[in-house]
């Protein structure tokens, strides 16, 4: 296309007035009434591929604002975390959406779309999408009037669609590059990028119209106006008859305008004029605004008449449809559509980064406060951000003690399958079990020792952190020296499989239907009595049967009893966690809240704490006495 490109600065002119005349337009345009909003928070949760399908759609049935807001959706929901199928939907909607902002003329937000989503596609390494995004960024910055940029991004669309094997788009910036080169005097330039595209299979109605008109132009260009005039003509003729839409014919007439107007046939260049801007309504903005600068260029060069005063009233009245459209496209009844759009993108975006910023945000609060007096507002937001994180605590080890809890419901049903209630079979087979009476505290909750037969071992619990802490080491080092024992044992042992088995029956029976682990003297010489065994077979058995040595065993049985007792909070509601501890034969503290957390993934006491609380859902059963 060749219109008004010796004219360059009237268009600069133009491009600033309109820029100018965005900055001084009422604001309470801003206010009209908003047109009815999709509902973001549900089409959030639907996938990026559906929600550009309703784009799509929306788009091809003239509805652009509700295809914008799709888009925009589907825009917002970039993160690193998406699979790369989503980010390439979401590069895709940035680029649909620039479209769309292009052909209303709002450049500067086609270029913000364009520009977000070549980013995208340029980290994620979407190659068939850089074609594309590299046109639509010249085209912008040749609407800018930056030819020089323009003509760079076209190059790269050139190479990038050749790469891609993108032949509809190589069509595309080829018949552009022509036009580019015709613009800057480099004729022989456009005429092998002419010579390219006749190479190529054009389908593309469009693309055919284009290259008539880059003929045309290259005719012009060589000195031959009556060549140019019949092709122009020519291209009008088949932009009528393959039904092109009205702009495809109307640039041509300018074309035709402009040639006149160089030559001085004012009457001509009216004419023609006349054509490009008949049925007004339909006319594209671009194609008005550009009869505007031709007439007003007339009106200069026409002596007062009555047919200036026909020109002149010609053009306002041109000019003053172009201003409306212009006031239409940019702050019309749709503007609070568009800023609600925007919005919810923003807060879709927000929501998805949320998490990563909400340490940032408690440091910045904290940092204002040195340079504010608004120490109470940051107090009360850091405190809130706290709550929060303390009701998502709450929250997570809620679900691990349900889980905890299923568990050890599950293993009880297992044992009792024909128990109408799991738990209440469980309290029973718990209190008949030797040795598990209900266990007795003092006021403070703590566990009073037991009456004990007399051992060769000492039973005193040693007082204080540095004794507590001893305990731990000294059990952790018992249970390191008995694996190491163990594995020296094996070597030599003739314990064969039948009688392993038989010895496993006997273990579990001691284990499962006695409470002999949760005495604190209990070691694998107690162990191997009761199953009527030696140490060496009973620790071969245990090792090879469940994979772990005796020290583990026993810890894992006495934690599951732990969890039983937290559970049961009529009969051990009462106790410490230091008591719960000693019941199941723990003199550690520490060892056992350690073992404990390890094992459900949280602290005896947050345990107790959730055992106790009564919340929605599943109850804890009321337990028998």
């Amino acid at each position: 296309m060749t219109v008004f490109h010796k004219n360059a600065h009237i268009r600069k002119a133009y491009l600033v007035i309109f820029m100018l005349l965005a900055q001084v337009v009422p604001q309470h345009i801003r206010a009209a009434e908003a047109q009815d909003m999709l509902n973001y928070r549900a089409l959030a949760d639907l996938p990026a591929e559906e929600l550009m399908a309703q784009a799509e759609k929306h788009l091809a049935l003239g509805h652009a604002d509700t295809a914008i807001a799709y888009y925009s959706l589907v825009a917002g929901m970039y993160n690193q975390r998406m699979s790369p199928e989503e980010k390439h939907h979401c590069a895709d909607a940035y680029l649909q959406i620039g479209k769309i902002h292009y052909d209303r003329n709002n450049l500067f937000q086609a270029f913000d779309n364009h520009l977000k989503g070549f980013q995208i596609a340029e980290k994620e390494n979407f190659e068939d999408l850089l074609p594309e995004m590299y046109k639509d960024l010249g085209r912008c910055y040749r609407a800018f009037l930056d030819n020089e940029k323009g003509r760079s991004y076209a190059l790269k669309a050139l190479r990038a669609a050749r790469e891609q094997g993108q032949t509809v788009n190589e069509i595309k910036v080829l018949n552009t590059l022509i036009g580019d080169y015709l613009h800057a005097n480099q004729l022989d330039s456009s005429k092998i990028f002419y010579n390219d595209i006749i190479q190529l299979p054009i389908e593309d109605p469009i693309a055919i119209c284009n290259l008539y008109s880059n003929l045309a132009s290259i005719a012009l260009y060589e000195g031959k106006p009556d060549t140019a005039i019949r092709r122009y003509h020519q291209c009008i003729r088949y932009a009528t008859e393959k039904g092109l839409e009205k702009k495809y014919k109307d640039v041509n007439y300018l074309n035709l305008a402009e040639l006149y107007f160089q030559e001085g046939v004012f009457d001509s260049t009216l004419k023609y004029i006349r054509l490009a801007t008949n049925k007004m309504a339909e006319t594209h903005t671009y194609i008005l605004t550009t009869a505007v600068q031709y007439l007003f260029l007339i009106l200069e060069n026409t002596a007062e008449s009555p047919r200036k005063e026909q020109i002149r009233k010609r053009t306002l009245e041109i000019a003053d449809t172009a201003f409306n459209r212009y006031l239409d496209e940019y702050y019309g009844s749709n503007i609070q559509f568009l800023y609600e759009i925007e919005k919810n993108r923003q807060e879709i975006e927000a929501l998805a980064i949320e998490k990563e910023m909400q340490s940032e945000k408690i440091r910045r609060a904290w940092r204002m406060t040195a340079f504010s007096g608004l120490a109470a507002l940051v107090l009360a937001t850091f405190l809130l951000t706290i709550y929060k994180q303390k009701r998502q605590l709450t929250k997570t080890n809620r679900e691990l003690f349900n889980k905890n809890k299923a568990i050890i419901e599950s293993e009880l049903q297992r044992k009792h399958p024909n128990s109408e209630t799991a738990w209440s079979q469980l309290w029973q087979a718990t209190e008949e079990m030797p040795g598990n009476k209900a266990p007795q505290a003092d006021s403070t909750g703590t566990l009073k020792p037991e009456a004990k037969e007399p051992s060769g071992k000492s039973r005193s619990d040693a007082s204080g952190s540095t004794a507590e802490a001893a305990l731990a080491v000294q059990e952790n080092i018992s249970a390191e020296e008995e694996e190491n024992n163990d594995k020296k044992t094996y070597s030599s042992s003739r314990l064969d499989n039948e009688t392993k088995m038989a010895l496993v029956q006997r273990i579990q029976n001691v284990m499962e239907n006695t409470s002999e682990y949760c005495q604190s003297d209990f070691d694998l010489n107690h162990l191997a009595e009761l199953v009527g065994s030696n140490t060496s077979y009973v620790s071969q058995a245990i090792n090879e049967y469940y994979h772990v040595n005796f020290r583990n065993l026993v810890n894992r049985y006495r934690i599951r009893e732990a969890q039983i007792r937290l559970l049961d909070t009529r009969k051990y509601g009462h106790l410490k966690i230091k008591a719960i501890a000693e019941s199941v034969g723990y003199k550690s503290m520490t060892n056992f809240i350690e073992l404990f957390k390890n094992a459900t993934g949280m602290t005896p006491s947050v345990y107790q704490k959730m055992a106790q609380t009564k919340t929605p859902g599943p109850a804890i059963p009321e337990l028998s006495a």
